[in-house]
């Protein structure tokens, strides 16, 4: 399940309702809320931003954004700059705090804050990191090179798409599209480095210069590794790329969600691909006894990679994992594979002048690690329950204008009414923060190991993930955390969702 930012009707009503422009007159004040409420309200427009010279007529967004776009810069550190990121820099340094707050303390081992205080530690040790070099992922190198045939690549396969290095596809456990209570399996594309296929099989000035740099940064990151032969591995590995490239399916075919829903039997998948294990790449997987039918994406692509196998030799088929588990793992190794990096994937292909601060970096592993257990304590001391309350109240009168707008449309027929309303009535709204928090209790984080304890974490959500399987839909889990400022709305669920990061100004401000 991919879950995408705000974009229906309901939600980007409730987003702009929730933004600076809201003046609160609607909302009767609970108790708990009236002494919020009793502060002198403020307009939400700011209008030190706008530019006069700009006719409103004219050009509206220049208009009101003219002196902003003029005087503001792009941070050396970014792609882009303007609201989401200025709340994003905003809460970045807040988990920081948080997290310095929490590494002073006297931890008990095991213990969710001695996990945040270890990690976050383990990454900020570059003395430690630096003479460490490549030996941090030595061991899943040599898996790599104990391969002996094409026929044990399955295995391999599975194993890398586990703990996060780029494989030929990906099992992932989501919610069944046609029986929206069921969890399912699923297979999907996947094993490219660059964005998506059209940067491999477009032939415009842009495209090329980025396939000639992407070449470039195959070989380096091979020859940092080790490899002897990175000049030619690297031009087989790009080949053998821009053969998975054509057999995937494009952006616009995988939004045919009809074509996405293929449902085989566990047995029958050998009929896709005939020269795939699929039997060690299930049990690897973790699902071979838990499944008996799984979801095919993009059927065709998994047809097609028996020839791709085939026609590639295992020499090959090595330098290619080899060199992702490499760039997967960079930026969590020696300076030399952290620039390497930087330097092809935000430099060359985003444009980011400068690496983020190492503090901004180790923030963002502990978030992707443990980020239910900072967003408790982050909503403690950022997100009132007076917030909340005025957040609830406006999405409910919003929600009651919508049922008296669909009452009174005159191009609706009364049976598509009935439809509405009953769509409308189960629209569930999340606001802050989860009613029951992530339990890390069985993830193991370990002092001075900190590649060993990203791969025990993504294991962790890899089994995580096993275990929704033969259990209804978690209407309760969030798909984000508290201290992310995006929000979201998932029609699978016919949900919206508010992290608690978000709502604030300039997107909800109580005193607007």
């Amino acid at each position: 399940m991919k879950l995408g930012f705000i974009k229906n009707a309901l939600a980007t009503a409730i987003m702009s309702a929730s933004a600076s422009l809201w003046a609160g007159t609607a909302v009767q004040p609970t108790a708990a809320s009236s002494t919020a409420l009793q502060v002198q309200k403020k307009s939400g427009i700011e209008k030190q931003y706008f530019d006069s010279s700009v006719s409103e007529k004219d050009d509206f967004y220049q208009h009101v954004n003219g002196l902003w776009l003029k005087n503001t810069e792009i941070p050396a550190d970014r792609s882009s700059w303007g609201a989401f990121q200025i709340l994003r820099e905003q809460s970045s340094h807040q988990i920081h705090d948080i997290i310095e707050e929490i590494s002073n303390k006297k931890l008990v081992q095991g213990s969710a804050e001695q996990k945040v205080a270890s990690l976050y530690t383990n990454f900020m040790d570059e003395k430690r990191i630096e003479a460490s070099g490549i030996q941090p992922i030595q061991t899943e190198i040599d898996k790599v090179d104990a391969i002996k045939n094409k026929q044990q690549l399955a295995q391999l396969d599975a194993h890398f798409s586990k703990i996060g290095v780029t494989s030929l596809f990906d099992a992932e456990i989501g919610q069944d599209m046609k029986h929206s209570t069921d969890m399912i399996a699923m297979l999907m594309q996947s094993g490219l480095g660059l964005p998506d296929r059209d940067y491999y099989l477009k032939d415009d000035a842009k495209f090329k210069l980025v396939r000639a740099d992407y070449l470039k940064y195959i070989e380096k990151t091979l020859t940092l590794e080790g490899d002897t032969r990175a000049v030619q591995h690297a031009k087989d590995i790009l080949k053998l790329e821009t053969q998975i490239a054509k057999a995937q399916w494009s952006n616009v075919q995988n939004r045919d969600v009809q074509k996405l829903y293929n449902i085989y039997k566990t047995e029958d998948l050998a009929e896709l691909s005939p020269k795939i294990d699929w039997q060690a790449y299930l049990q690897e997987q973790g699902l071979a006894n838990k499944i008996q039918t799984i979801q095919v994406f993009q059927p065709s692509y998994f047809k097609d990679l028996d020839l791709i196998v085939e026609n590639n030799t295992l020499d090959t088929w090595k330098a290619y994992y080899k060199f992702h588990l490499v760039s997967d793992f960079s930026p969590l190794l020696s300076k030399s594979f952290v620039d390497n990096n930087f330097d092809f994937y935000s430099q060359k292909l985003r444009e980011i002048k400068e690496q983020q601060p190492r503090w901004k970096r180790g923030v963002q592993l502990v978030e992707s690690t443990l980020g239910e257990s900072l967003g408790q304590v982050y909503v403690k001391k950022h997100f009132s329950a007076e917030k909340k309350q005025r957040m609830e109240q406006l999405v409910h009168n919003l929600l009651k204008a919508y049922q008296q707008s669909i009452d009174d449309l005159d191009w609706m027929s009364s049976t598509t009414k009935v439809k509405a309303q009953k769509k409308l009535s189960s629209f569930a709204v999340k606001i802050g923060y989860p009613n029951k928090w992530r339990d890390y209790s069985d993830l193991e984080i370990k002092n001075n190991d900190l590649v060993g304890n990203v791969i025990r974490s993504r294991e962790f959500e890899h089994q995580y993930d096993l275990n929704k399987l033969g259990k209804p839909v978690d209407r309760d889990k969030w798909g984000m955390y508290p201290q992310m400022v995006n929000a979201y709305y998932n029609p699978s669920l016919n949900e919206i969702v508010f992290p608690a990061a978000i709502l604030q100004p300039p997107f909800f401000d109580m005193n607007a």
